[in-house]
């Protein structure tokens, strides 16, 4: 091969190259998406607080693919494959985040003299040992689901014994407005609201 052919070769793959870096770098990377949980401007207030002592929230358990930032989503027509998405992520574990809404919530509704999520071994506390269950959105052909599932375990520590007074699970499905994962996310935020107002009322049966 003559010295000609072989720096035309050089420049034809030279700009071969040039060609297809150009191509690919025309395809944009998704975003990644951030998502935080609220808490509405009002929360129901007591005026007399119904524990008279302190109401502890244990961290919240969970398995597995709960424990990580990634939103999770299922299939209406197959609800037995939970898949993660990429790039839609919560500012922290669902775990985390809940129990840290909940005892905001807990606070603000005035339902016990203290409010903690430390560890305490005080005689007539109440404590909440919460597991999270479901935390996803559920996709179908007309509409878009969010569902939230809390197994919630009340104990009431006195007289240096502890005795669970109720186990309940709350599982809470609301729609979302439209596909969008804004919508979702503000469902879920949402369906979190109302198992915090069923708690609330059950937590004023255990004084």
């Amino acid at each position: 091969m003559n010295r000609g052919l072989i720096i035309a070769s050089f420049f034809f793959l030279t700009a071969l190259c040039l060609l297809l870096t150009g191509c690919a770098s025309t395809g944009t990377t998704p975003e990644d998406h951030y998502y935080r949980l609220t808490l509405p401007d009002t929360v129901q207030s007591l005026e007399v607080p119904a524990i008279q002592g302190v109401l502890t929230v244990d961290r919240i358990r969970a398995s597995g693919i709960l424990r990580e930032r990634a939103l999770l989503y299922s299939l209406e027509s197959s609800p037995e494959e939970l898949k993660q998405y990429r790039y839609h992520h919560w500012t922290g574990t669902p775990p985390n985040m809940i129990r840290e809404q909940l005892i905001a919530y807990l606070r603000q509704s005035n339902i016990a003299s203290h409010v903690t999520g430390e560890q305490t071994t005080a005689e007539a506390d109440i404590r909440l040992r919460i597991k999270l269950q479901k935390f996803e959105r559920i996709l179908s052909d007309e509409g878009d689901d969010a569902r939230v599932n809390l197994k919630l375990e009340v104990e009431v520590a006195s007289d240096k014994r502890v005795r669970p007074v109720m186990i309940k699970s709350y599982d809470i499905v609301k729609p979302a407005s439209d596909k969008s994962m804004l919508t979702s996310v503000r469902a879920m935020n949402e369906g979190l609201q109302e198992i915090y107002d069923q708690l609330l009322a059950d937590l004023q049966k255990y004084p």
